[in-house]
């Protein structure tokens, strides 16, 4: 009897999680993971502060008093109410959604927990995904698209290893395109209400909730004679109003209206293509070819090989109105999104894990079309399947090296031991600095090494530079970090008295 292709995708599923085991529960490290300890170190401030203390937003200074002022860990002069420094970058649900569930659920707070929750977020994406490309294609054609989102190195470790922003975004972001279509499938309210619930948590995740908001209004603005799509649209207006609201405490009534757009102008002079004019239209594609090739590598040849096919093929079929939505939304929201944020692109890897519903596409896409005419499936095609899998598996592994050594022949311990020393050789009323070779004072202390010492950490140049800051901000002892690469050569005490 023919396996059901769901129970297949569980199965398949599965072998993702086995093939990322090795990874999980290691100390925080290499490849991203620095965006692990940025997330961890906020809920341990707010499981000791309270998370309505800081207005919902992540803080990133701990709680005693000689953990204040510490600058921004992105190194930002804005974002400070208190003593505390905030990431403003981003709307905070990502940072909120996980730790209302350890508290739900008294799970402790730990990189191992932020990775289990990250494969569920996985998974329910992935069943998501198979269903909406189901809707437009066939069952056999969206597995083999679904293969992607399952297989490729950037989604496998940044949906394992290296939660951020963008892992819940792209969760949420296929979620409302799926719940879209469902409504336009079925007419039910209760897809409808999902559709506008799911992308009002989107705008409270990442400002890609925009994008794909304005675009799915500009495909639907010229049918509103159809109930369906006014229907659609009104939604859509009605989702944004609980995140103006949202918005308007965290963000003027809490962090300072002055505040937060102050930052946000430093961001955008950062980020923004728009704001930063030093990346040619050449630099800035090859960039984006890059992370291409980096997270979704063979795949990317699967498609230029099935789009080969499909071309030579002299029947061709008659595309649908919903696979034309559907490319349209994969599309050209996320290329908008790397547009006006290319510097952020370029700098992160991650910023193409929204690129996956498009390639996912394209697959089902080029699959459906290209072997329609086969009853069942050839045995050259689920061979060339799997040895497409198993090169995307050693691909993941080449980058991401399981065992106790990188790549690059550092310890993944290196962070986590330089942390608990710092923990165990400091008291509470004590101010953490830490000079390293090779690094400007100016840069902010690896999150990593901060997570694990349960400390601010400011990063200094020299023992004058940390006196100044003590005495600057009436603290009077402290202790200064030598780090040499893997490992702290010298700790000094400072006392201000005897300064």
């Amino acid at each position: 009897m023919r396996l059901k292709m769901f129970n297949v995708l569980i199965f398949l599923f599965v072998c993702t999680l086995l093939i990322r085991l090795p990874n999980l529960n290691r100390p925080i490290s290499k490849h991203h993971e620095f965006n692990t300890a940025f997330f961890l170190i906020p809920m341990d401030v707010w499981d000791n502060d309270g998370i309505f203390k800081h207005g919902f937003l992540p803080s990133y200074n701990y709680s005693n008093p000689s953990d204040k002022e510490i600058g921004h860990p992105i190194g930002i002069p804005n974002g400070n109410k208190d003593g505390d420094y905030y990431y403003l970058s981003l709307p905070s649900f990502s940072y909120v959604l996980p730790y209302l569930l350890f508290k739900l659920f008294f799970i402790p707070i730990a990189p191992l927990s932020l990775q289990v929750f990250n494969l569920i977020i996985h998974f329910l994406t992935i069943v998501m995904l198979f269903r909406l490309l189901k809707m437009c294609f066939d069952e056999k054609s969206a597995l083999i698209g679904s293969l992607v989102f399952l297989f490729s190195p950037v989604l496998m470790w940044f949906f394992g290893n290296g939660y951020t922003h963008h892992v819940l975004g792209t969760a949420l972001f296929v979620a409302v395109v799926y719940f879209l279509f469902l409504y336009l499938n079925i007419h039910k309210k209760y897809a409808l209400y999902l559709f506008g619930f799911i992308f009002c948590l989107l705008l409270l995740t990442e400002w890609i909730g925009v994008l794909l908001g304005a675009t799915i209004f500009l495909l639907f603005v010229l049918k509103l004679k159809e109930d369906k799509y006014r229907k659609i649209l009104f939604t859509l207006i009605i989702s944004g109003l609980p995140v103006l609201l949202i918005f308007y405490y965290q963000y003027v009534v809490f962090i300072g209206l002055d505040n937060y757009i102050a930052y946000q102008a430093n961001r955008l002079n950062v980020r923004s293509t728009l704001a930063n004019h030093s990346f040619t239209l050449f630099h800035q594609f090859w960039g984006l070819m890059k992370w291409y090739i980096v997270g979704y590598g063979v795949w990317l040849v699967m498609i230029l090989g099935l789009l080969g096919l499909y071309l030579a093929k002299k029947d061709k079929f008659k595309i649908s109105i919903y696979q034309k939505y559907l490319f349209i939304l994969s599309i050209l929201p996320v290329w908008m999104y790397h547009f006006l944020f290319m510097e952020f692109t370029l700098a992160h890897d991650y910023s193409v894990l929204y690129d996956g519903l498009l390639l996912s596409f394209l697959v089902t896409f080029l699959t459906y079309y290209t072997f329609r005419d086969l009853q069942t499936t050839n045995g050259k095609v689920l061979a060339s399947l799997l040895v497409i899998v198993c090169l995307s598996v050693g691909h993941y592994y080449y980058i991401n090296r399981p065992g106790k050594i990188s790549r690059n022949g550092d310890a993944y311990s290196i962070y986590k031991d330089i942390g608990e020393e710092v923990k165990a050789t400091i008291a509470d009323d004590g101010m953490v600095f830490m000079k390293r070779s090779g690094e400007s004072s100016s840069d902010p202390c690896n999150p990593q090494i901060v997570y694990y010492a349960k400390r601010s950490i400011k990063p200094v140049s020299s023992e004058e530079e940390a006196f100044a800051f003590m005495k600057e901000f009436h603290q009077y002892k402290g202790k200064l970090y030598i780090q040499d690469g893997a490992k702290v050569t010298k700790i000094i005490d400072l006392y201000l008295e005897n300064h």
